[in-house]
């Protein structure tokens, strides 16, 4: 059986997660870096990223992309963790913030078939992230917020 794959596109990100605690709004679980294999950057065609506040979502929106690294996850169990990190499960209330779904993703010349988070709720306040990187996008504002 194929391990399954998901593409993190937020504060699951290799480079958010490096992060020191202290310029991050919030501790990702750590099953996914711990136990998962980073496979390589890729892009999400046709999604767009935007800043909720606390974290990102990302929505269907023709002709954008979106930016974020590919893990392999040695079983289905990693990724109930990281359903219950992004609110999906008996916890909470439906309907979920985020539902998981298989998507597309490019990484370089090939393609592959991988889980990720979609945004499930119409967003009240948001800012679009231009260029689809939530990283870049962040640290551009941790950067201004220092100065």
């Amino acid at each position: 059986m194929q391990q399954p794959h998901i593409f993190v596109y937020g504060t699951l990100r290799h480079e958010y997660v490096r992060l020191p605690k202290s310029q991050r709004r919030l501790t990702p679980p750590n099953a996914l870096h711990s136990t998962g294999t980073f496979v390589a950057k890729a892009k999400l065609f046709n999604y767009r990223l935007l800043d909720l506040g606390e974290y990102p979502a990302i929505l269907p929106s023709d002709g954008s992309f979106v930016i974020g690294d590919v893990f392999s996850v040695p079983d289905e169990n990693i990724l109930e963790v990281l359903d219950e990190y992004e609110g999906i499960g008996g916890l909470y209330d439906r309907p979920y913030e985020y539902r998981r779904q298989l998507v597309r993703v490019q990484l370089g010349d090939a393609s592959m078939s991988v889980w990720t988070y979609v945004y499930n709720w119409q967003p009240a306040r948001f800012e679009w992230i231009d260029g689809g990187d939530y990283v870049a996008h962040y640290m551009a504002k941790l950067a201004t917020s220092n100065d």
